[in-house]
C-alpha cells in the first residue's frame, strides 16, 4: 500500500493543526470543524507595500552552490548562501485574505474523520448527524483557479448551514 494520506480523528483547533490546500496562487488552511468549519483563505497577490522588482540576479547560481553545500553536509554554509544569494528584500509581508466560515449548528461530531490525500490534493472530512453522515470535500484547482468545497449527506438527508466571512484587514463593504 503506497498511501500518502494524513488522517485525524478531531477537527483542528489552531492554525498549525489545519490542513493546507493550494495551487501556488491561492490557498486555504482548513480546520474541518463540526459546528463551525473555518477556511483561512489566502492569495499570492495580497501583500503589504507596493509592487516592485524583487529579482535576485545571482539566485540560480546561489541555489546550485547551496544545493552542493547541503549534499556535502555543510548546512550552515548552505543557509548563509541561500540568505545572501537567493532571498530578496524583507520589506513586505504576506497578508491573510480572510476566513470563510460555514456554520452547521450544534453537533456531537461522532464518528469524526478528516484526511488529506497528498497525492490528489483533496481534503475529506465528515461526522455523524442524526441518522446520517455529513461529508465535506475540498480541493483547489490550478487550471480553473478555484477552491471547490462540496457538502453533502451520505443518505441525501436535507440539512442547512450558514455562511459568513471574517477579515482581519480594514475594509469597507459597499
Amino acid at each position: 500500500m503506497n498511501e500518502h494520506i494524513l488522517r485525524y480523528d478531531s477537527p483542528a483547533v489552531y492554525y498549525m493543526e489545519a490542513l493546507p490546500l493550494g495551487n501556488g496562487t491561492m490557498g486555504a488552511m482548513c480546520y474541518s470543524g463540526v459546528e463551525e468549519d473555518v477556511l483561512s483563505l489566502n492569495h499570492d497577490t495580497l501583500w503589504t507595500g507596493h509592487p516592485r522588482e524583487m529579482k535576485q540576479e545571482r539566485a540560480y547560481d546561489g541555489w546550485i552552490l547551496a544545493q552542493q553545500q547541503a549534499l556535502e553536509g555543510a548546512f550552515r554554509a548552505c543557509h548563509q548562501t541561500l540568505e545572501r544569494e537567493c532571498v530578496g528584500s524583507w520589506s513586505q509581508a504576506y497578508m491573510p485574505f480572510g476566513d470563510l466560515v460555514l456554520s452547521f449548528g450544534p453537533g456531537s461530531g461522532e464518528n469524526y474523520f478528516r484526511r488529506l490525500d497528498l497525492s490528489r490534493g483533496v481534503l475529506e472530512s465528515g461526522f455523524s448527524v442524526r441518522a446520517d453522515k455529513l461529508l465535506k470535500t475540498a480541493f483547489v484547482s490550478f487550471p480553473d483557479q478555484v477552491l471547490a468545497y462540496r457538502i453533502m449527506t451520505q443518505k441525501g438527508t436535507p440539512f442547512s448551514f450558514g455562511v459568513s466571512v471574517r477579515c482581519p484587514l480594514r475594509s469597507h463593504t459597499f
